[in-house]
């Protein structure tokens, strides 16, 4: 019988600001709820808009910090 590959699925954290939270502190707080890493962010990398949904997106770079091994 043949061994099943693994599918791993990978995507960008994120959700919707908290009332008060800053862009950057609610990116820590969604990288680290979704995948348990401790993120240092960096500086903001790019900021888009989408008419259709309202909303304003912003991507982040970033690095891990701790000593969570990948």
């Amino acid at each position: 019988m043949a061994e099943k590959e693994k599918v791993i699925s990978l995507g960008i954290p994120g959700r919707y600001l908290k009332k008060g939270e800053p862009p950057d502190g609610a990116n820590k707080r969604e990288i680290f709820e979704e995948s348990g890493f401790q993120v240092k962010i960096i500086e903001l990398f790019c900021a888009d808009t989408s008419m259709i949904m309202e909303r304003v997106d912003l991507v982040f770079f970033g690095e891990l910090v701790g000593d969570k091994k990948i």
